[in-house]
């Protein structure tokens, strides 16, 4: 694996091209990229397979932001990239059966609406019916799962202000 930096005239943007060796890709078939630059979207950023068997995308940054990242080989093998310029361990990787939930509604001010999500390590044991289980929860209770999509237009209006003007009248 490795990281090419290119940098733009007026230094405010950086090109960085992810290269994932054809040694490092295993074997895979594909392989994407996610992080803070793509909202960790998993599937949003592919990496184009060479002749060589590697893989490489080009990203263009912004200069003077740190950037976590992570590659994901086939849809479900998580690696890291161990020529990046830091490394920061994630806060559940050592925890297997950890959970972690949080609402968006009220940084969204959405009125009415629930939006949040619900993460279990996937080497949880019990993964499958705890998540069984919380979709269950939240019918039962006449809660309705936010679909993909909608998950999507989260991740794109993350950084939008609302207007209120209308609750004021």
């Amino acid at each position: 694996m490795s990281l090419k930096k290119s940098f733009s005239k007026d230094k405010t943007t950086c090109t960085v091209t992810f290269t994932v060796s054809a040694e490092a890709a295993q074997g895979a078939k594909t392989v994407n990229i996610a992080g803070d630059f793509n909202s960790w979207s998993s599937t949003d950023t592919p990496l184009k397979q060479g002749k060589d068997g590697s893989f490489s995308v080009k990203i263009p940054l912004e200069v003077g932001k740190e950037y976590q990242f992570r590659y994901l080989l086939d849809g479900y093998k998580w690696e890291n990239d161990w020529e990046a310029d830091k490394y920061i361990p994630a806060p559940y990787s050592n925890a297997d059966n950890s959970v972690v939930v949080t609402s968006f509604a009220k940084n969204l001010s959405v009125p009415g609406e629930r939006i949040g999500y619900i993460c279990v390590n996937p080497a949880c044991k019990e993964a499958k019916d705890f998540i069984a289980a919380a979709i269950f929860a939240t019918r039962v209770l006449g809660y309705v799962n936010a679909p993909a999509f909608f998950q999507k237009v989260i991740a794109k209006s993350w950084d939008c202000e609302c207007d209120y003007s209308l609750y004021e009248k």
